[in-house]
């Protein structure tokens, strides 16, 4: 299980350094549902701790001034005191006047105040603005993804509230460092993008350039994204959660591969993964949306949803396939990633989003009847298959007879790609 756990961690690493760059890549955006609940952006926390310390790192500017006076000839008494110099005098009637007086004032290291303003105005701010603009205008795809009316759905609108608040005040408090250095700081600056050498000496400012040096290199901090990923350390409680994970990336791998051209732009394929989305390709004149994790009810925009009498009981499967087929009819393909290795335990999970109840039909469903000999008929999925890493083979099994229900074996520790190649490309057959 270690073996299976540190591979999946390789690959979302690779995943998130080359998706997550922040000197290649325009968007940088993760999410976990962690404790906290709220969206995390990759080194995003490094942001925010580097803002949270900016009031200090001016306050240590300003001491240091304190400190490192300088005295200079002015030739007015205001704010200044009588010269020494004897030359600074000249007599008149029989009195000595100052004729060049001194004054002292605090000298200001310009290098600091030029490294912060081109930080903040050419990097971070940008940064913060381009990525909540673009976040943002997912946010009515991610909310009816998502909506409902149960418990669950209702942390998600939380947390994506959050998420927005917590980057809008971040913003606020670069922007209100930018204009205090600007009218309160009467020294001419040249913006500058390198770090004061040296540093002022003081804790804040030291620990400040460490966070800005992690920013710049994500590889430095891809373990803390993944930390933050799974509210934990890196442990096998984790494991779960990033292999659902692993899933979602390896079906867009797989959908490319054969042959369906991915629209939705690489900016939005690690939000949908770890948030929740579709993911949409085509292929010549075909469809193909592939929605992650959706909350199906009765307005879900994939067009299916729970068949329960129940409203507040939603059907959340990991992934959902949706092929628009002729007559408004949509060929639906339910993947659940799972750890479980028991024929019993497979069975149970690939068929719970198919499934009766006391004679009466509660899986998942066209949200729109279809129209078989001129009778109303409901529409269910095509297919509910599993994947699993642990089931010892490395061939696709059926779980039912007329391959409604299945399995494919997708195992980090020796990823062969060839059972989830054959699926998609079995559902696409007809394309």
């Amino acid at each position: 299980m270690d073996l299976l756990l540190n591979n999946t961690i390789q690959y979302l690493r690779e995943k998130a350094v080359y998706l997550l760059e922040p000197d290649k890549q325009p968007v940088k955006t993760f999410y976990a549902p962690s404790k906290q609940g709220f969206f995390f952006m990759p080194g995003f926390r490094e942001i925010e701790s580097l803002v949270a310390l900016l009031p200090q790192m001016l306050l240590d500017l300003e001491y240091q001034a304190s400190n490192n006076q300088m005295t200079y000839n002015v030739y007015s008494p205001a704010k200044a005191r009588p010269s020494k110099n004897p030359t600074n005098y000249w007599y008149s009637e029989g009195q000595l006047i100052p004729k060049i007086w001194k004054r002292s004032a605090n000298k200001v290291d310009s290098k600091p105040y030029e490294w912060l303003l081109g930080l903040l105005t050419r990097r971070l701010i940008p940064y913060m603005e381009k990525t909540f603009q673009q976040v943002a205008a997912y946010e009515d795809e991610i909310k009816s993804n998502r909506s409902g009316i149960s418990t669950f759905a209702k942390v998600d609108d939380t947390n994506l509230r959050q998420y927005f608040e917590r980057i809008e005040r971040t913003l606020l408090a670069a922007k209100r460092t930018v204009f205090f250095i600007r009218n309160n700081i009467t020294e001419n600056f040249i913006i500058s993008d390198s770090p004061p050498y040296p540093a002022p000496a003081s804790p804040s400012w030291h620990y400040a350039i460490e966070l800005i040096r992690r920013w710049y290199k994500p590889e430095n901090y891809v373990k803390d994204t993944l930390n933050e990923i799974s509210s934990m350390p890196i442990d096998m409680a984790s494991l779960p959660f990033l292999y659902q994970r692993y899933v979602g990336l390896r079906l867009v791998e797989s959908l490319q591969f054969s042959g369906w051209h991915r629209i939705t732009p690489d900016k939005f394929v690690m939000v949908a993964c770890f948030i929740g989305g579709v993911i949409e390709f085509t292929k010549g004149t075909a469809r193909l949306s592939l929605w992650c994790e959706p909350r199906l009810n009765k307005n879900h925009p994939s067009g299916f949803t729970s068949a329960h009498t129940d409203e507040k009981f939603e059907q959340t499967p990991d992934y959902l396939i949706v092929m628009p087929t002729h007559n408004g009819k949509l060929d639906g393909y339910i993947l659940d990633a799972t750890l479980q290795s028991s024929h019993n335990d497979l069975t149970t999970k690939a068929a719970k989003y198919i499934t009766e109840q006391h004679g009466r039909y509660i899986g998942i469903q066209q949200q729109r009847m279809i129209k078989i000999a001129g009778c109303n008929a409901i529409n269910k999925p095509l297919r509910s298959w599993v994947i699993s890493p642990n089931v010892n083979k490395y061939d696709n099994q059926l779980l039912s007879h007329d391959g409604v229900f299945g399995i494919i074996p997708v195992d980090p520790r020796n990823y062969d790609p060839d059972a989830l190649n054959l699926f998609i490309k079995d559902i696409g057959a007809t394309v």
